[in-house]
């Protein structure tokens, strides 16, 4: 089988058969959560007064397709990126990534760890929460795809373009989020497995319940319940308790009440759902903290062991 610099420079080669004239480049580009590489495809565009977006291809990701299903099926790894690169390629006017004038609407905010986008957060505008950064994003409409929407992180390049402050940025951000990804929280089936305090001071396997509080998108919702609040001092009333929340990803958080678990267990399951990839892809990790929702106070704060 190739190795991972093999695979590159044979992907490539497929490629620049398949764009002629094309500027093939790898770039390193700082995602949420990651640092990684990417092939870029630059061309000039059939697209008249638009620019033709096509999407940067993540390697690390078709390598570890590659690796999955062995050296056979190269060919089919072939077919499927070009594949990808057909059906998500469109006409884009630079100005829909670029201008705001008609797009105040589309901005809003999301959470993300600030330790794990430390380089990222340098050239982003953000406000730190705890160990999180509030950052903001836009929504990029996509006319030949009419149930598909883009978004980019809006960076300190980008708002000097828009010539509007960071607490303007943040403003518009936060009100458009409360208007367009609406609160939803349901509850989970009794789950068992942690200690729960009993008088003696020792623990218990028991079973509790969780609720959970996300956005009617189910994207990006973590943001309702840890900037916002939302449904949580209903949620701490009916349990009648504050809360331990867990960030179980960037798009929703589990809450259960703090009467019940223990803290350090608590911790030891958030950190291993986030060490195993098969329950959540690493850019969708939010945080290996617990939080405590103080509901006296309306408080949240990082629960202590």
């Amino acid at each position: 089988m190739m190795n991972y610099d093999e695979f590159k420079m044979a992907l490539q080669e497929n490629l620049q058969k398949e764009y002629i004239g094309a500027q093939i480049a790898v770039e390193s580009v700082n995602q949420i959560n990651r640092t990684v590489e990417v092939m870029v495809i630059h061309m000039e565009s059939p697209c008249a007064e638009h620019g033709m977006y096509l999407p940067s291809i993540d390697l690390e990701d078709w390598f570890a397709e590659y690796e999955k299903t062995g050296e056979s099926s190269i060919g089919n790894i072939y077919k499927k990126i070009t594949d990808f690169l057909a059906d998500e390629t469109v006409c884009l006017r630079r100005s829909d990534c670029t201008d705001n004038n008609d797009g105040k609407n589309d901005l809003f905010i999301t959470l993300v760890n600030a330790e794990m986008n430390k380089d990222l957060l340098k050239d982003v505008p953000h406000r730190v929460f705890l160990d999180l950064a509030i950052i903001c994003r836009k929504r990029i409409k996509i006319k030949e795809k009419e149930d598909y929407i883009a978004s980019l992180t809006v960076t300190n390049d980008l708002l000097a373009r828009w010539n509007i402050t960071e607490d303007e940025l943040f403003e518009m951000a936060a009100e458009n989020t409360r208007k367009n990804y609406l609160t939803e929280t349901f509850s989970l089936p009794a789950i068992s497995g942690l200690l729960c305090p009993d008088s003696q001071g020792m623990g218990e396997n028991c079973a509790y319940n969780m609720e959970v509080v996300t956005n009617k998108r189910k994207y990006e919702g973590a943001v309702n319940a840890l900037v916002f609040h939302d449904g949580l001092r209903e949620i701490a009333d009916k349990m009648d308790s504050d809360l331990f929340i867990l960030p179980s990803s960037r798009h929703e958080v589990l809450c259960i009440s703090s009467e019940l678990g223990d803290v350090e267990s608590l911790y030891e399951m958030v950190r291993s759902v986030n060490d195993d990839p098969a329950f959540i892809s690493q850019k969708d990790i939010l945080s290996n903290n617990v939080y405590y929702y103080d509901r006296e106070n309306d408080e949240i704060s990082i629960a202590e062991c």
